[in-house]
């Protein structure tokens, strides 16, 4: 501590603040304030430093709460049962393809979001060679990557455009039934387009048929054909029991 005598002996000097705890200066100033004019400038500028750290202190302290509370939130990102993604840059829309993501809730960070597949089965009606049929085909999550990097969006412009392919090599079939054209068919179709494209295609009809095969060969079909998904496979057999055709899948 550093003094300066005044009158009577008395501390009129500066006085080192960290010298003393609060109540001892408070004490010491009440016995002298009337003997040295600095004690109480002093004293009071000690005890408005202190609150200004505390406010300080407390408003730091909220905006980090602020900012978490805001920011936890957008550090999620959410897909529904009907979609598949990828993890995709925000502010340069760059898409990796190091993992994909099905349902539920993600970590991504603020930066990122999803970019977006469908998990859902994709409806695809036309005709080649003269043979008019409908497939559904669904995308393989594991291989989302794979589809991304070789396609991008436009998977499903080639999905069509090798089924048609291949019913197009398809040689005639003389005297052939419906089902056995059917069964040519969808063996065709899945050759060239699950392989390549990064696709399942469980089911095909060759247009509306009395037929229908029952709810245990719809289920061996579909274990056949690898769909495990269950909002999938609800909605292949609602499909199915709606359209009453008749199915085949390759085992």
């Amino acid at each position: 501590m550093q003094t300066g005598l005044g009158e009577g002996g008395v501390c009129c000097g500066c006085i080192v603040s960290d010298c003393f705890d609060y109540e001892s200066a408070a004490k010491f100033f009440n016995r002298y304030k009337g003997r040295c004019p600095n004690l109480e400038s002093l004293y009071h500028s000690d005890a408005m430093g202190s609150r200004r750290l505390a406010f300080a202190v407390i408003g730091l302290s909220t905006v980090a709460a602020l900012l978490l509370v805001i920011l936890l939130p957008l550090s999620f990102s959410y897909l529904n049962p009907t979609q598949l993604g990828l993890a995709q840059t925000r502010a340069t829309g760059s898409v990796s393809t190091d993992r994909a993501y099905s349902f539920g809730r993600h970590w991504l960070g603020v930066t990122k979001t999803f970019y977006v597949f469908p998990a859902s089965a994709q409806q695809v009606t036309q005709t080649a060679a003269g043979i008019s049929y409908t497939f559904f085909y669904v995308l393989q999550p594991a291989r989302l990557p794979d589809l991304y990097r070789q396609f991008g969006r436009g998977f499903d412009s080639v999905v069509r455009a090798r089924a048609a392919a291949a019913v197009q090599a398809l040689d005639p079939v003389v005297g052939a039934n419906r089902s056995e054209v059917q069964q040519a068919v969808h063996a065709a179709v899945r050759a060239q387009v699950e392989d390549a494209t990064f696709v399942t295609v469980p089911l095909l009809f060759l247009g509306a048929s009395t037929a229908s095969v029952s709810p245990g060969s719809l289920q061996a079909a579909l274990d056949a054909a690898n769909v495990t998904d269950a909002a999938t496979r609800t909605q292949l057999e609602r499909i199915y029991s709606l359209r009453d055709a008749r199915l085949h899948v390759k085992a």
